[in-house]
Formats: structure tokens, C-alpha cells, sequence
């Protein structure tokens, strides 16, 4: 067990079960403890995943010394102070995107880590996949040019529970925090932060963003169309168009294992590279490897990403006229 890396994980649900399930393929790595304010839901997760720490309270597993980093598998309106906590007792933390409901409370946590030395990341799984790693390097060589036009969507149909994540602004329910992050990512990732964000969103009666459509210009006059939907199933196709060549992400292109490089509107190149699992275990091995490596953020999810990305985000809620969210600090 010397050179086993142990996962603590709090919030025992759904997201954190994927993570779990592809720490399989990460060598070295070990769910050890679970934190859940269920005990039986810690016990059942401890069960499938061989952890041999359960706890109640969050504060005692991140003091018990048994953990090299935790994961934060909570919904986002509790990414904060889950993560304020653990920075304060020295625990590595890989946080669940979005990093938080806001820009202030991002830099809230940067702000922790930096004072305590300790290490942060943004749980953005997508940006780690050997797909989305294939399409930064086209970009960055220069083969499609000058980028003139990003399109990117990801809509799924939930189940309609108003009491769950999706649907309950207790528990910042919202579209574009929950999965328009994504095609957001996307276009930070290829243009950059936009100089003007237009946005219209789909109101639910309680102010939730059901649906967004965004509309991004870059300083270069360049452009961005993103979508997103928590009601209904889109196509989740991304396209980046430059001056030279154009980039084909197969769907769902946040998971995708295929990447279309054209060039005079020709194939050019087809990238294809499986993986097991969902692909969570590409961060996780980051993770480890930037602690092992004594390292206080990932460069390629820096803090400066996390902080952009989430800038964006505000911009577009704004734009879209999202004011349910404007309360949190």
C-alpha cells in the first residue's frame, strides 16, 4: 500500500460512482474513505468499492489522515464550503464542475488554496480525454488557421423530479452550470474568452435556466453558437471552422474517441482512440501525478481556466437574464 494513492469521496451519488468505477484504471489508485451525511449511502458505496473508512461528517475524514486527496461528488451550491474545508486541513482537492455557482466563490477557493498550499482542480474530465488533448494540439499547430467559427451543443431530456438536482434551485438547478459548461469549456478551449456574450435562456417558473442558447464574438470578429438543455435530447456535435481546415468532433463530442481534421473540405485525418470506462480516470491519474510531483495546480486545468470558464458562465447567465443565482458569495 506505500505508493497506493487513496481517494477519499464526498457525496456518494451518481457522478462520484463514475469516478469510482474508473479509478479501476488509474494504477495505484484506492477509494479508502467515504463521507456522506447518509451513512447508509457511505456504507453501500464503502461495499462496492472496497473503502475501509465510512463517515458522517466530512470535517472527520479530512483529519483523519487516511486520504491523499478527496473528490467533491456533491451537487455545485455546495462545492464551496466542502472545499474551503478541506483546503483548511491540507487535503488536495479535485472538485466537481462547475468549481462553484459564481466567479467570486471560485476565487474564493483559488484564494484558500494559495494560502494554504494546497492543491486544487477543477474536475473537468472532458479536458483530459485523449480526443479533446488531439483537438488542442491541431489547434495550437496551426493547421486549421485562424479559428472564425465554434458550434457546439449538449442537450439531454431528465427525468422531471422537482425535488433533485436538475430541477430544484435549492440545489442550483441550471442548465448552464450543470451541462452548458461543456460546449463553454469547448469554446475557451478554441477562442478563448469572448469580447461580447449574447444569451436567451427557457425559464422555469422558479427562475431555473431549463434551456440556453449562447452567441459569443471574439475580438478577431469570430465566432461562437453553444447550446445546452436539461430538456430534451440534442445532437452533441462540435464543430471548430478555421480559416485553413475544420475540426469534426464526433458525438457526443464531450466523450467523443473520434476527431475529423478536413482541410479543403476533404479528410484530411481521422484521430480515433478508445478508452475503457467513461474516461474519468484521465484526471484522476493528473491529480496524482501533480501531488506526487509536488505541484499546486494542473496546468492544463489551471486556476486561470477555472476562473475564465467561469466568467463566462456569469456572462451568459446574465445576458440570458438568470438572476436565481445572483445571492451566492
Amino acid at each position: 500500500m506505500k505508493n497506493t494513492f487513496r481517494w477519499g469521496i464526498i457525496g456518494p451519488g451518481k457522478i462520484s460512482t463514475k469516478f469510482a468505477e474508473d479509478l479501476q484504471y488509474v494504477p495505484d489508485a484506492k477509494i479508502v474513505s467515504v463521507a456522506s451525511q447518509s451513512i447508509e449511502r457511505a456504507q453501500n458505496f464503502s461495499e462496492k468499492f472496497g473503502a475501509d473508512n465510512i463517515y458522517s461528517n466530512y470535517e472527520l475524514m479530512l483529519t483523519s489522515g487516511t486520504i491523499d486527496a478527496v473528490y467533491i461528488g456533491t451537487p455545485h451550491v455546495f462545492h464551496k464550503e466542502q472545499t474551503l474545508l478541506a483546503l483548511k486541513h491540507k487535503v488536495p482537492v479535485l472538485c466537481e464542475k462547475p468549481l462553484a455557482m459564481n466567479l467570486v466563490q471560485v476565487q474564493t477557493m483559488i484564494n484558500a488554496a494559495n494560502e494554504n498550499n494546497t492543491f486544487l482542480m477543477e474536475a473537468m474530465w472532458t479536458h483530459f480525454l485523449p480526443s479533446i488533448l488531439k483537438v488542442k494540439e491541431y489547434i495550437q499547430s496551426g493547421v486549421l488557421g485562424e479559428i472564425l467559427f465554434i458550434e457546439a451543443d449538449f442537450g439531454f431530456q431528465a427525468p422531471v423530479v422537482p425535488e433533485g438536482r436538475v430541477f430544484n434551485p435549492q440545489l442550483g438547478a441550471s442548465s448552464i452550470l450543470d451541462v452548458g459548461v461543456y460546449p463553454i469549456f469547448l469554446s475557451l478551449l478554441a477562442g478563448g474568452v469572448p469580447q461580447k456574450v449574447q444569451a436567451e435562456a427557457r425559464l422555469s417558473e422558479q427562475g431555473i435556466d431549463l434551456s440556453c442558447s449562447m452567441n459569443f464574438t471574439y475580438s478577431n470578429g469570430s465566432h461562437a453558437l453553444l447550446h445546452c438543455s436539461s430538456e430534451y435530447e440534442s445532437r452533441r456535435e462540435a464543430r471548430i471552422c478555421g480559416t485553413k481546415g475544420t475540426l469534426i468532433i464526433a458525438p457526443r463530442w464531450y466523450a467523443s474517441t473520434h476527431v475529423t481534421l478536413l482541410i479543403n473540405n476533404k479528410i484530411s485525418h481521422v484521430f480515433e482512440q478508445t478508452f475503457p470506462g467513461y474516461g474519468y480516470q484521465f484526471q484522476a491519474a493528473e491529480v496524482a501525478n501533480c501531488i506526487r510531483e509536488g505541484a499546486k495546480q494542473s496546468n492544463l486545468m489551471s486556476f486561470e481556466m477555472s476562473k475564465n470558464l467561469m466568467l463566462i458562465m456569469d456572462k451568459v447567465k446574465s445576458a440570458a437574464g438568470v438572476i436565481a443565482y445572483d445571492n451566492y458569495n
